[in-house]
């Protein structure tokens, strides 16, 4: 057999190329397809508020502050800018900075004092200036006309072994008209480990943590009455119906050691 002429081959070759530029071509439009454009005509605050989104997503919150600067130096005066700066500094464990920021907010704009104080002892707290913390909270109580706030000091409180101080803001919080109708979102995990979000009436929630505070000081008597009056307030308390189960064991468990202690005790 002959082998096949010079240009018989470059014919060969220049149809292989024409052939794989078509095929790449068509790939390249197929990604196109999935892939949504930048326009170059978008505003230069849109590109970078994007880009600002996707590097959350990826939890780079380094370059998200970078695009965060950016976005509040096109629109210096967006108080909102300047809130969403505080919160990526918190998000990346910036305390310091975001209560910088918060601080800002707080002492210029009274329509967004609220929230900026909210994160502002979001901060402290993970500054641990808890004491801080605490008075931020009480001070906000007192402003802002909701006991709430005197829940989340008092779980504070409870948390630096400041029993007295948690047992004084709770009942506070008991004696408010106020806390009746409010809630709390709280979380906990079910048996497989999945966490279950519920919102709890204030009431019931101050009580469990009585009991929490009860339990801390071993008085099992109190504990199962402050988790027993939480679920009579609210019986699908799932959290105070699990603590209550946990105090039966413990003065099961107290009760046979007694028990124990005094058989062998007569048996000496």
């Amino acid at each position: 057999m002959c082998p096949p002429k010079k240009h018989q081959m470059k014919k060969t070759s220049i149809i292989y190329t024409l052939l794989l530029l078509v095929a790449l071509s068509a790939s390249a439009h197929k990604r196109k397809k999935n892939i949504a454009p930048v326009k170059e005509t978008q505003p230069k605050e849109n590109i970078d508020s994007l880009a600002q989104q996707i590097a959350i997503s990826f939890g780079d919150y380094d370059k998200a502050i970078t695009f965060g600067y950016r976005l509040l130096a096109q629109d210096p005066g967006n108080v909102n800018k300047v809130f969403h700066l505080a919160q990526l500094y918190y998000a990346a464990k910036n305390y310091e900075m975001s209560l910088n920021f918060c601080t800002i907010i707080a002492n210029n704009d009274s329509l967004n004092n609220q929230r900026a104080m909210e994160l502002a002892a979001l901060n402290l707290v993970g500054l641990k200036a808890n004491d801080k913390a605490v008075e931020l909270y009480k001070v906000m109580s007192s402003k802002f006309n909701s006991p709430n706030y005197l829940y989340q000091a008092s779980i504070i409180e409870f948390e630096t072994k400041k029993m007295d101080d948690c047992i004084a803001t709770l009942n506070t919080v008991l004696k408010d008209s106020l806390a009746v109708d409010q809630k709390i979102a709280m979380s906990r995990k079910n048996a497989v480990g999945k966490v279950i979000k519920e919102d709890v009436g204030l009431i019931a929630a101050a009580l469990n943590i009585l009991g929490f505070v009860s339990l801390e000081k071993e008085n099992y008597p109190e504990a199962k009455k402050y988790f027993s009056n939480a679920l009579a307030i609210q019986p699908n308390f799932i959290l105070a119906e699990n603590n209550l189960k946990e105090v039966i064991k413990k003065e099961e468990a107290e009760s046979k050691q007694e028990e124990a202690t005094k058989s062998n005790s007569v048996k000496k």
